[in-house]
């Protein structure tokens, strides 16, 4: 084609239309008067005439023809011909609109206002939001989404004619709404419930803290009880013992002096028996010899035995300084076996000094022999069995 300035440059876009009707084998081009070109079609002829004007470049429009939610069930939404360049529809169109998360699935239909070449139309779209630009150019005048996430989209379309022209863009927006376990009121919900638990959880922690401590103290407490007793039962026992070393001292001690009043009595009483024997010896001395001289002084010697001689008193004296340490035995073993000869009582006075029988023999001036018959006489005047022990029974007494 030949432009104003007398150059000539090639033009294409005329015969967009008849691309897909030549032939791919045969071809056929003829010139015709007038500069007209006859091709050879597949299904007959076409005639270029270029006299004749062709208009490719005027202005054509696509429309946004249908909308629809595809989940759960189709449910159409819009069904119009919105047009941007207009700015109106013949069936009214909120933009942005909002739908619910189980309505997330939208299939979007749309065409161009360009008859010629209808077939060969284009169409172009991008999901903002969603793509990550413009699809390629197809012919399918429809576009589904499915399962989209919450958030705001904006579907954006335009066509591109058979002469290589493209529309003007068609917008539209509209927002998926979060599900309810993530919408606003939602995570109000969630944060309300998690105050709510971590209050409770400081307040559980802070019940077990003080429970805790006050166990720890209780516990503690215990065991200070528990020292305080121990401490109290070896103060007690520490008394005890000190107590048990007084009474074993002073037992000690009434010992030993039980034994210096015992072995100086004993000592006294053996003193007057002998002297109240050697008495009985000058009296038979006397009665013998009545006129010997010497049986006036023999008869002083015995009056001043008589005077200083007091063996019973002797005896008593010793009795009451015993009973004084062993506590009243002497009388409570005559009210019990009133029977019982002096000398028995002076045995039994022994044994409950625990003597020896050699020293109760020394102490009574009998033999060892008759210190053991004379405790066979003592079991039998006691009433005593075989397996009851003399010694024992007289301690115990």
């Amino acid at each position: 084609m030949k432009d104003a300035a007398g150059a000539f440059h090639k033009e294409t876009n005329l015969f967009n239309k008849i691309n897909g009707m030549l032939n791919d084998d045969l071809q056929n081009i003829s010139i015709l008067p007038n500069n007209r070109i006859l091709y050879g079609a597949k299904e007959g002829f076409i005639v270029y005439d270029p006299n004749v004007a062709i208009k490719t470049n005027y202005e054509f429009r696509i429309l946004l023809r249908k909308i629809t939610l595809t989940a759960p069930a189709d449910s159409i939404i819009y069904y119009g011909n919105l047009s941007e360049v207009s700015g109106k529809s013949n069936t009214s169109l909120t933009n942005n609109q909002e739908f619910t998360f189980k309505n997330n699935s939208i299939k979007f239909e749309f065409s161009a206002t360009y008859m010629d070449g209808l077939s060969k139309t284009s169409y172009q779209h991008y999901l903002e939001g969603f793509d990550q630009g413009w699809s390629e150019w197809s012919g399918k005048n429809e576009k589904e989404y499915t399962n989209l996430n919450e958030g705001k989209y904006t579907f954006r379309i335009r066509a591109e004619n058979i002469y290589g022209q493209i529309s003007n863009e068609v917008r539209y927006q509209f927002s998926i709404l979060p599900p309810w376990y993530r919408s606003k009121l939602a995570y109000a919900s969630y944060f309300f419930i998690f105050s709510i638990s971590l209050s409770v959880l400081l307040i559980y922690i802070s019940q077990k803290h003080k429970r805790e401590k006050n166990m720890m103290m209780r516990d503690q407490e215990k065991e200070l009880n528990k020292k305080d007793s121990e401490l109290k039962n070896v103060k007690t026992e520490s008394e005890r013992e000190i107590e048990k070393l007084k009474t074993e001292k002073l037992k000690a001690d009434i010992n030993h002096k039980n034994k210096e009043l015992a072995t100086s009595t004993m000592h006294l009483i053996n003193k007057n028996e002998f002297i109240a024997h050697v008495k009985q010896n000058l009296t038979s001395l006397v009665k013998k010899n009545p006129k010997d001289p010497l049986a006036g002084d023999l008869e002083k010697i015995m009056a001043s035995i008589d005077q200083n001689i007091s063996s019973d008193d002797d005896w008593q004296q010793f009795e009451i300084h015993f009973d004084q340490v062993h506590g009243n035995f002497s009388q409570r073993l005559k009210d019990k076996f009133p029977n019982l000869s002096p000398q028995e009582r002076r045995l039994c006075a022994y044994l409950r000094m625990n003597m020896t029988t050699k020293e109760i023999a020394n102490l009574l001036n009998i033999t060892v022999r008759g210190a053991e018959i004379s405790r066979y006489r003592l079991r039998k005047k006691l009433g005593l069995s075989r397996d009851t022990n003399l010694a024992e029974f007289i301690l115990n007494f």
